[in-house]
C-alpha cells in the first residue's frame, strides 16, 4: 500500500474542512432566487431560464434520484457544497505546483513544508471568503461552475510537469472535454481559454521570440472563435439544413439537425482518421475538438426534454431555431460592447427580425420575433456604457456622472461612468468585500449607509462611511458586518510583488490574466446599467480565486523570509500560527454567523403560504423571480397544491408560455381564453390599441371578441398592408351587479396584458382568482381595485364583497406558517419577500378588527404569533415599528408593546447620534437626516405618554428638549 504523503494529507485536510464547514452551514431546502427553479428543473429534467445549465441539472438528478421527495433540495444543496470542497482541494494543489515554478532553483529541493503550509493557508482563505461561501451552501450553478475553471488551471499545470512526455498531451484533451462539459453549467469558464492558451502555447515553444504577446492574443481569439462562432453561432448549417430538409424534402421535423448532427461526427472522425499519420497538430486540433464537442453534447438534453413538454418549459426550445434563440439568450435583449446608441438616442428605422418556428402543417413559417432598431448614425458612439432608455437607469447615470437633465454623455462620461459604476462599483467594492471587508448585507446604489466595503481601520472608514464611534442601525445590527483589515489584500499583494521581484513574468502573466478576465473583463463585457435588482458578486468568484492564488504565493514568501531570518523553529511555527489566526481563522470569525443557512427555511414557508392561502384550483398570479420559483419547487418536488396555477405576468408577454397555460398538467387543469390562442402568437396580438370610440362602457367578452375577431372592421388601418387590432372602449364592464369596471388609462396594451385580461375574464366565474401581495398595480392594469387582502395574497373580487374577518383569521393562523432561524438568520433578501408579502400590514389590520369587533384574546393570539416575525424584519425600520407599537398597546400586549418601543428607541438614537457625529466626515446634509431621526422619536414619545410608558417617555422627552425639539 503506498504511503500517504505530506502532500496528500494536506489535501484531505482542506477537503475534509471544507466540506464539514459547507455541511454544518448547507441551507436545508430551497433557497430565493433561481435557486427554487433549478431544484424544480432538476428534479423534472425540465426546462429553466436561457441559457439553460443542461449538465448542471442532470447531475443534480443523479444525486438527488434516489431520496424522498423532501430531501431533494437538500441533496442538490448538497451539489454545491461538494463541488465547492473540491475546488478548494484543487486550489491548494495548484498553489503546491505553482510555489515549486517560483523557487530558487539553485536551492536543494525544500522539504514538502515550505510548500504545503501556504497551500493550507491561501486554500482555506479562499473557503472561508464571503463569496465562495455564500454560493457553497446553495443550490445555484456558481459553485460547480468555479470547480471547473480550478481544474482547469490544475490540469494544464499538471500538462506542464508532464513534458516533454507526449503522454502529456492527455491532460490538454480532458481539459477540452472539461471546457464543453462546462457550458452546459455556466458560460464563465470559458474566461480560461485565454491563459490555458497562453500556458501552453509558451511551453510549446519556449524559444519564440514575443511568445507571451502571442501567446495571450491567439489564446484571446480562440475564446472569440469558440464563443461566438461554436457556442452562439455554431447551429447556423443546422438551421439551414433543418429548413431545407423540412421545407423542401418533406422530411419529418428534425431531420437536417439530426442530419448536422451525423456530419459533424463523421467530420471529427474523419479529421481524426486522416491526419493521425500525416499532421500531428491538426490531428491533435481534431480530438481536441471532437472531445469539447461531446462535452457541449449536454444541450441536446435541452431539446429533447423541451419536446416532451413539461410543466416547467422556460422558451420551449423544441427546434434547432428556438434552439438557437435559448442558447444566445435573445429574450434578454443585446448589450453595446465597443459600439451603440446612447439612451437618448433617435431611431431612424425599425425592421423586423425574423426567425423560423412550425406551424399547423409541420413546416416551418417565417414569423418577425423582434425588432431591429436603427439610430441616427450621430448617436452611435464607441465605447457606449450609458445606453439604457429606462427612467430608473437615465437617473442612476445621472447620479454617477454628474450629467445634468438634456446633456448628451461625451466619451469622458462614458469613461467615467464605466470607472465609477461598473468597475469601481460593480467589481472592485465586491473585491474588496472579500479581501478587506463589509459594511453590511444591505444593497448598495452608491451611498454611504448600504453594501459599502470597509478596511476596519476607523481613520479610512470614517472618510468614506460616516462616523466609526456611532454605527448607524443598518451596520450596527448586520451580522455581514465584517472586518479583515486588509490582510487578505495585502498577503495578495505581497505575492504579486514576489513574482515581479522574481521576474516570474509568465506566472504573473498566467495567474494575473485570468485575475483580470473573469474580472475586469466580465465587467466590461456585461456593460451592466444601475440600479440591478440584487447584488452581482457570484459572477466574479474567478476573479477572487486567482487573487487567493496570489495570497498563498504571499503567504509562502513571508515564511520564507522568516526563515531566512530567523532559522528557530518555534519562530517559524509562531508565524506559521499568526498566518493562520490573520487569514482563514480571522475570516471564519467575522463569517460564520451571516454564512449559516442551516435552518433557514423562510423561501419554503412562504411559498407554502402563498399555496396553502388560495382555495382549491385556484389561479395564482405572481411577478418576480422570489414569489415564482419557490412555488414551482413546491409544486414540482414536493407536489404541495398542485391543484393551484402558478402564472408568472412577468412571462405573459411571451406566446410559448401563454400556450403552454392551456396544457393540463400534473394535478392542474389547463386555464381556458376567449381569445383563439393561435392569436397568441408572436407577430399577432403583440399590441392592442385602446380606442375611446363607444360611450359607455363594454362587457368584458364584447371586449375579447372584438380583439379576438380578425374581420377587417375590428382592427384599424395603419397603411394598406398593416392593420392594427384595437378595443374600442377604455371602460370594460366587469360585473354588471356591483357596477365594478376596468378602467383602462394608457393607449395600448400589450400581449401580456390582453392575456392577463383573457384569463380573468375566462376562469373568474369557475376558479377563484388570486395575486400575489408583491405584484406592483401597474402589472394588473387596473384589477387591483378589485384585489382585496388575503393574509399574504389578494384575492380578485369583482362583486367587491369584504372579505370575512374570520376567515382571514383562519388564514393567518392556521395556513401561514414561517419557521424563525434560532442559529442562522435572514438577510435583506428574506425580509425583502416577508414586505412584499403584505403580511405585517395584514396582520396589523386583521388585529384592528378584531379589537374593533370585541375579539381581544384573538387579536392578541394573532399579534404574540407574528412579534419576532416583524422584530427580525423591521429592527432598523421605526417608522414600519409605529403601527406595529399602537396595535400591541390596544391589544394590552403591553410588555411586547414596551420592548417593541425600547427597541425602536435605541435604533432611533443609535442613527440620530451616526448622522450628529459624521457631519465632519459627510458634510453639513447629515444633520437634515438627523433632524429626521428626532422627528421619529417624537412620534415613539407620543405613543409612549399616550400609552402610560413614563418612564420611557420622560427619557426621550429629555432628549427632545437637549436638542431643541419640541
Amino acid at each position: 500500500m503506498a504511503k500517504i504523503t505530506a502532500r496528500q494529507t494536506g489535501g484531505y485536510f482542506v477537503f475534509a474542512f471544507s466540506w464539514v464547514l459547507y455541511l454544518i452551514t448547507l441551507s436545508p431546502t430551497v433557497s430565493f432566487w433561481d435557486s427554487g427553479e433549478f431544484i424544480a428543473c432538476a428534479n423534472g429534467l425540465e426546462i429553466g431560464h436561457a441559457p439553460g445549465a443542461p449538465f448542471y441539472l442532470m447531475l443534480s438528478k443523479v444525486l438527488s434520484a434516489f431520496v424522498p421527495a423532501a430531501s431533494v433540495a437538500f441533496c442538490i444543496n448538497l451539489l454545491s457544497a461538494i463541488a465547492s470542497a473540491v475546488t478548494i482541494w484543487l486550489l491548494y494543489s495548484t498553489l503546491l505546483l505553482i510555489i515549486d515554478k517560483i523557487k530558487d532553483k539553485q536551492v536543494s529541493r525544500s522539504p514538502d513544508n515550505s510548500f504545503i503550509l501556504p497551500a493550507l493557508v491561501g486554500s482555506l482563505t479562499f473557503a472561508v471568503s464571503d463569496t465562495f461561501w455564500f454560493s457553497a451552501v446553495e443550490a445555484e450553478v456558481y459553485a460547480l461552475s468555479l470547480l471547473f475553471t480550478a481544474f482547469t488551471l490544475w490540469a494544464v499545470l499538471k500538462w506542464e510537469t508532464e513534458l516533454p512526455n507526449t503522454h502529456a498531451h492527455r491532460w490538454l484533451l480532458l481539459i477540452a472535454f472539461s471546457m464543453g462539459l462546462s457550458v452546459g453549467v455556466h458560460l464563465l469558464n470559458l474566461l480560461c481559454i485565454p491563459v490555458i492558451f497562453y500556458w501552453v502555447y509558451i511551453h510549446l515553444y519556449p524559444n519564440k521570440k514575443h511568445k507571451h504577446v502571442q501567446g495571450l492574443a491567439m489564446g484571446l481569439a480562440v475564446l472569440f472563435i469558440v464563443h461566438f462562432l461554436v457556442v452562439e453561432n455554431g447551429l447556423f448549417l443546422a438551421k439551414k439544413m433543418e429548413l431545407w430538409a423540412v421545407n423542401v424534402l418533406n422530411m419529418p421535423l428534425h431531420s437536417g439537425l439530426l442530419c448536422f448532427v451525423a456530419l459533424l461526427l463523421s467530420l471529427m472522425v474523419a479529421g481524426i482518421y486522416f491526419f493521425r499519420r500525416r499532421n500531428q497538430l491538426v490531428h491533435f486540433l481534431f480530438l481536441t475538438s471532437s472531445v469539447f464537442l461531446l462535452g457541449l453534447s449536454s444541450y441536446a438534453m435541452v431539446i429533447i426534454r423541451a419536446n416532451a413538454y413539461p410543466a416547467i418549459n422556460l422558451n420551449s426550445p423544441t427546434d434547432v431555431f428556438s434552439l438557437e434563440s435559448f442558447i444566445n439568450r435573445e429574450q434578454y435583449g443585446q448589450r453595446p460592447l465597443l459600439r451603440g446608441e446612447w439612451f437618448g438616442a433617435e431611431h431612424t428605422q425599425i425592421e423586423p427580425d425574423f426567425n423560423y418556428r412550425v406551424n399547423d402543417q409541420g413546416k416551418y413559417e417565417s414569423y418577425p420575433q423582434s425588432q431591429k432598431i436603427k439610430y441616427k448614425k450621430e448617436d452611435l458612439n464607441f465605447l457606449q456604457r450609458m445606453y439604457s432608455p429606462k427612467p430608473q437607469h437615465i437617473q442612476g447615470y445621472r447620479y454617477w456622472t454628474g450629467l445634468q437633465d438634456g446633456e448628451r454623455p461625451t466619451l469622458m462620461h462614458q469613461v467615467e461612468f464605466m470607472l465609477r459604476y461598473q468597475i469601481g462599483h460593480m467589481y472592485f467594492r465586491y473585491f474588496m468585500w472579500n479581501f478587506s471587508g463589509r459594511q453590511n448585507h444591505y444593497q448598495g446604489h452608491g451611498d454611504f449607509l448600504n453594501g459599502n466595503f470597509t478596511t476596519g481601520f476607523p481613520f479610512i472608514d470614517s472618510r468614506f462611511l460616516g462616523s466609526r464611534h456611532f454605527l448607524h442601525s443598518n451596520e450596527l445590527t448586520s451580522r455581514a458586518r465584517n472586518h479583515y483589515f486588509m490582510l487578505p489584500l495585502l498577503f495578495g499583494f505581497i505575492g504579486i510583488l514576489l513574482l515581479v521581484q522574481r521576474k516570474k513574468w509568465s506566472v504573473l502573466l498566467f495567474l494575473g490574466g485570468l485575475f483580470l478576465l473573469t474580472g475586469v473583463g466580465i465587467t466590461l463585457y456585461l456593460n451592466q446599467p444601475p440600479y440591478e435588482p440584487r447584488e452581482r458578486d457570484y459572477v466574479f468568484v474567478g476573479s477572487f480565486y486567482a487573487y487567493a492564488l496570489f495570497i498563498g504565493i504571499g503567504v509562502w514568501a513571508l515564511l520564507q523570509k522568516i526563515k531566512q531570518l530567523s532559522p528557530s523553529r518555534f519562530t517559524q511555527w509562531a508565524a506559521l500560527i499568526a498566518v493562520l489566526l490573520a487569514l482563514p481563522g480571522l475570516m471564519l470569525a467575522n463569517n460564520f454567523n451571516d454564512h449559516t443557512r442551516n435552518d433557514r427555511t423562510l423561501a419554503r414557508d412562504l411559498a407554502a403560504s402563498y399555496l396553502n392561502s388560495c382555495a382549491p384550483n385556484a389561479i395564482l398570479f405572481t411577478y418576480g423571480d422570489n414569489d415564482t420559483y419557490p412555488l414551482w419547487y413546491l409544486q414540482q418536488v414536493e407536489g404541495l397544491r398542485r391543484d393551484v396555477s402558478v402564472v408568472n405576468i412577468g412571462l405573459l408577454s411571451a406566446d410559448w408560455y401563454i400556450f403552454q397555460q392551456t396544457v393540463a398538467q400534473k394535478g392542474r387543469k389547463p386555464l381556458q381564453f376567449s381569445i383563439p390562442v393561435d392569436r397568441y402568437k408572436t407577430g399577432d396580438l403583440d399590441y392592442v390599441a385602446v380606442v375611446n370610440s363607444a360611450s359607455n362602457p363594454i362587457t368584458l367578452d364584447h371586449a375579447l371578441g372584438f380583439v379576438g375577431d380578425t374581420a377587417a372592421n375590428t382592427r384599424l388601418a395603419l397603411s394598406s398592408t398593416s392593420k392594427l387590432d384595437y378595443i374600442p372602449s377604455n371602460q370594460l364592464q366587469l360585473n354588471k351587479a356591483s357596477g365594478s369596471t376596468l378602467n383602462i388609462n394608457k393607449s395600448y396594451l400589450t400581449k401580456g396584458e390582453v392575456a392577463l385580461i383573457d384569463m380573468i375574464a375566462s376562469n373568474y366565474s369557475s376558479r377563484p382568482i388570486y395575486f400575489g401581495n408583491g405584484t406592483p398595480a401597474s402589472a394588473i392594469i387596473g384589477f387591483n381595485r378589485y384585489v382585496f387582502p388575503y393574509g399574504i395574497v389578494g384575492r380578485l373580487l369583482l362583486d367587491m364583497e369584504q372579505p370575512d374577518t374570520e376567515e382571514l383569521y383562519r388564514l393567518l393562523t392556521e395556513k401561514v406558517q414561517l419557521g424563525i432561524p434560532v442559529k442562522s438568520w435572514w438577510d435583506q433578501t428574506c425580509t425583502d419577500a416577508i414586505r412584499l408579502s403584505g403580511l405585517q400590514k395584514s396582520v396589523q389590520e386583521l388585529a384592528r378588527s378584531l379589537l374593533q369587533n370585541g375579539q381581544r384574546e384573538k387579536a392578541q393570539h394573532l399579534l404574540e404569533k407574528y412579534v419576532d416575525l416583524s422584530l427580525i424584519s423591521h429592527t432598523n425600520s421605526p417608522e414600519t415599528n409605529l403601527p406595529w407599537i399602537e396595535v400591541l398597546f390596544k391589544a394590552g400586549l403591553n410588555k411586547m408593546a414596551v420592548d417593541y418601543l425600547e427597541k425602536s428607541t435605541y435604533s432611533v438614537m443609535q442613527d440620530f447620534n451616526f448622522y450628529s457625529s459624521s457631519q465632519i466626515y459627510l458634510g453639513d446634509n447629515m444633520s437634515y437626516y438627523a433632524k429626521s431621526e428626532l422627528l421619529t422619536l417624537k412620534k415613539l414619545h407620543a405613543i409612549a405618554r399616550a400609552h402610560g410608558a413614563m418612564e420611557l417617555a420622560q427619557w426621550m422627552e429629555a432628549v427632545l428638549m437637549s436638542e431643541g425639539v419640541k
